[in-house]
């Protein structure tokens, strides 16, 4: 069976056994657990970013890109000086569009890679290449230099007696490039490469019988991190060699059994854990990838982005807002709920690029929107790479 991908929220879900549950519970569950477990915080008022709009009605490029099949956009990936949008499309199945600036777009690809449903459930940058995870039909691995032509990698899915159902998360760590699969039937697995082309398992059997998916991926304190699902909860694993693997985290956190985004802010691992997989999560921090504590907030939430000085997430209710917070604990709203359009119900993915933070919307009426706010002084001390003009000094 196929990775299943929920296209009404626009995120991707692991598939349920002998159950059925409903988002909106989900959701009801979390507030409940997050408020019942210690006393939640609040959002904070702060003066709020600055925020434009790159891509919707408002601005030179209609939402969507101009198709209003094109939603969620479901990656923003920087790659060789561009920045990479790929939308879910109902009729194309996908799209690909590039700019260099973040406000003049092309699209560089349509259509699926030979299969009647695909998607991209990962992709990342590496030594020169867009590598994409995908279901294992027609393969789980695919890469391209430039986001026009993609080719199928040998690799997780090449052996056919492989039950590999597909590549779920992607990890760069040191020198190489890791990949972590779904396989419900013998045990998720963990492949890597140093070039790209020739893929080994470092993993096999899912660490655990029951362990069917790698769902995230973070490097912390020079060791690589790896969060895997099972059918009633999750584990946590860690490797210094990217080989030998320690458990520290065994049956994820109290009424929580996922563990969907792994970040780190601050010299500090963040841990975004959810019930069932499905719709928003809270947080939970450790300052040596052991040792947890419980980061209660007052919203469930959805999706995490760390920056320099800021560590961002966005809400689940509708219209969406997207929010920030400076030490993990207090949170603030950033933006105007749906930066003040209603058919914005939802944040579809965070990138960053060239100095700015791009937040993508979940907008099923007019087509995704894609929003960014400067986030301050490039790496060169400048507004660009080629203007040398100052005009933020910053905190």
């Amino acid at each position: 069976m196929a990775l299943l991908y929920d296209l009404i929220s626009g995120s991707q879900r692991r598939p349920a056994v002998g159950r059925t549950t409903r988002v909106m519970f989900v959701i009801v569950f979390l507030l409940a657990t997050t408020t019942s477990t210690e006393a939640s915080r609040p959002l904070m008022p702060i003066e709020q970013s600055e925020w434009s709009q790159v891509v919707g009605n408002n601005s030179a490029v209609s939402g969507g890109f101009g198709n209003l099949d094109n939603w969620p956009i479901r990656h923003l990936v920087a790659h060789n000086g561009q920045l990479f949008a790929v939308t879910y499309n109902g009729q194309n199945w996908l799209e690909i569009w590039k700019s260099r600036t973040g406000l003049d777009w092309t699209r560089v690809h349509s259509g699926g890679l030979g299969a009647e449903f695909f998607i991209f459930h990962d992709l990342v940058s590496f030594k020169g290449f867009l590598y994409a995870a995908s279901s294992r039909n027609p393969g789980c691995l695919w890469r391209s230099s430039d986001g026009a032509d993609w080719a199928p990698v040998e690799g997780p899915c090449a052996d056919p007696d492989s039950l590999n159902e597909g590549v779920w998360r992607f990890g760069v760590f040191g020198d190489e490039l890791f990949a972590g699969t779904q396989n419900r039937f013998a045990g998720c697995e963990i492949w890597h490469t140093s070039d790209g082309e020739s893929w080994e398992p470092v993993m096999t059997g899912g660490f655990k019988e029951s362990a069917s998916c790698i769902a995230a991926f973070e490097v912390f304190h020079g060791q690589l991190y790896a969060s895997t699902d099972a059918y009633g909860g999750c584990d946590l694993w860690r490797s210094s060699d990217g080989s030998a693997w320690i458990q520290v985290l065994d049956g994820c956190f109290p009424t929580y059994d996922h563990i969907n985004e792994l970040e780190v802010f601050e010299d500090t691992l963040y841990a975004g854990a959810s019930f069932d997989g499905l719709g928003g999560f809270s947080l939970w921090s450790s300052s040596d990838g052991i040792n947890w504590t419980f980061r209660p907030a007052s919203v469930a939430l959805d999706l995490v982005q760390a920056t320099d000085d800021r560590l961002f997430s966005s809400t689940l209710v509708s219209p969406f807002e997207v929010l920030v917070s400076s030490d993990g604990c207090e949170w603030g709203p950033d933006n105007e709920a749906g930066f003040g359009n209603p058919n914005n119900y939802g944040n579809s993915s965070f990138g960053v690029f060239d100095g700015y933070l791009y937040v993508a919307t979940k907008n099923s009426t007019e087509g995704s929107e894609v929003w960014r706010t400067f986030l301050g002084l490039f790496a060169d001390g400048f507004e660009s790479g080629t203007f040398s003009a100052w005009s933020y000094a910053g905190p």
